[in-house]
């Protein structure tokens, strides 16, 4: 579907989900637009949606391409494939070093495509990891796989959890914060 907001034509997808209870516009990463509404909500209302909300939707898509244009990184399938081997290999190799001094027992470990993250732990200890981490410093893996590996332990980001992390990376703030300001 298509809607004219000021000068632009934008391209949506309309849903319509059992469980919405209200109309929500999503902008996901490249500029895609979706509109998700209750079964009730007509295609038309969603335009209207859309057209009333106008400036917040060229504000997201306009921000979405400035961070696609200053992404450091490559991206696409095709990137994902080339390096999810190198990506794997890298974290294992990382799990084994840093687990000598945690000593945890995790589950899985699995090499994703993650748009916002860089890793995660799940409840029952698997371990998933952004393929890009084959972009990053060696400091910075460590970081991320010593943050994945305390949440083995501490499953929040108290105090204790941080304690954790500084057992391998002590100096894990200013990492942090160079982590945070990569897109």
């Amino acid at each position: 579907m298509q809607v004219v907001i000021g000068d632009q034509k934008i391209d949506y997808i309309f849903k319509r989900l059992r469980r919405s209870r209200s109309l929500r516009i999503s902008v996901k990463k490249g500029g895609q637009v979706t509109v998700s509404a209750p079964f009730f909500v007509l295609a038309k209302q969603a335009e209207k949606f859309l057209i009333q909300n106008g400036n917040w939707l060229l504000e997201k898509l306009k921000f979405q391409k400035e961070k696609a244009a200053n992404s450091i990184f490559p991206s696409g399938h095709k990137d994902f494939v080339i390096n999810k081997s190198k990506a794997l290999h890298l974290v294992r190799d990382k799990i084994t070093k840093l687990n000598a001094v945690y000593g945890y027992k995790h589950g899985k470990v699995t090499i994703k495509n993650m748009s916002s993250r860089w890793g995660s732990c799940s409840k029952s200890g698997n371990l998933n990891f952004n393929y890009k981490m084959v972009y990053l410093s060696d400091e910075q893996v460590e970081y991320v796989v010593a943050h994945e590996l305390s949440h083995l332990k501490e499953m929040n980001h108290g105090r204790n959890f941080w304690k954790l992390v500084a057992l391998t990376v002590p100096h894990w703030q200013t990492i942090r914060k160079q982590i945070k300001s990569i897109n």
